[in-house]
């Protein structure tokens, strides 16, 4: 059996100064360690705020580019609006030149008619809860008499199923037929309030004039093909 034996004393110093020399260079090497893990650790840090630095430089340029771009959706937007506006004006403008030169034909034209005529009717919404407006145009042919008389528009509809009917005098506010008198032509306008829950299907156009030889008028339009601007 073998036992430890304890080197001898004089050698301790030497063991000694050994085992402080070991420990000391175990610290350098752990502090060189650290110090080289903080320089990678502050390396990697001035990297990644680097590129965090350049994805917000990215995100204020998109921000930048999408700010421009509604910008630009808006203003074309607001251009397409006008345009369309403008179109819509152009178009209405034309169909009312067209109805004029209609008229004018029908007036002085070869074949022109010397009895009373309706030329146009047309229906319009003038404000909310119903109120509606017309414009009735009459012509006759024969430029030496002018011509007179009355008129009346007749509504006809239903009220939740049930037919019923309504005279433009009943709507109105006098309570009678309308009056004419012109030569040539002329454009009726006026309105009345449409009853509540009253749908109406097709208006009938009463011409009663003074002089019995120009002949009554009785003739009707649908409610759809009336209004200026249907749906």
């Amino acid at each position: 059996m073998k036992f430890f034996r304890l080197p001898p004393t004089d050698a301790w110093p030497l063991i000694v100064l050994l085992m402080a020399v070991f420990g000391a260079l175990t610290y350098f090497v752990g502090v060189y360690a650290l110090g080289t893990s903080a320089q990678e650790l502050e390396i990697v840090n001035a990297r990644q705020e680097t590129e965090i630095k350049e994805l917000m430089r990215r995100n204020e340029a998109l921000m930048v580019d999408r700010t421009m771009a509604e910008r630009r959706l808006k203003v074309s937007n607001q251009t397409l609006d006008y345009l369309r506006d403008m179109l819509q004006t152009s178009e209405a403008e034309l169909r009312k030149t067209g109805e004029e030169l209609e008229l004018f034909r029908k007036i002085t034209g070869p074949n022109r008619e010397e009895k009373l005529s309706i030329h146009t009717l047309k229906m319009f919404v003038v404000g909310e809860n119903g109120r509606w407006g017309y414009r009735l145009v009459l012509y006759q042919g024969d430029f030496s008499k002018i011509a007179e008389g009355r008129y009346d528009l007749v509504l006809h509809g239903h009220v939740e199923g049930s037919p019923g009917q309504y005279r433009l005098s009943d709507l109105g506010e006098n309570g009678e037929p309308q009056s004419f008198s012109f030569r040539h032509f002329v454009a009726l306008n006026g309105e009345f309030q449409l009853p509540e829950r009253f749908e109406v299907e097709r208006v009938e156009v009463k011409v009663s004039p003074n002089d019995k030889k120009l002949g009554a008028i009785n003739k009707s339009f649908s409610w759809r093909g009336a209004m200026s601007d249907p749906g």
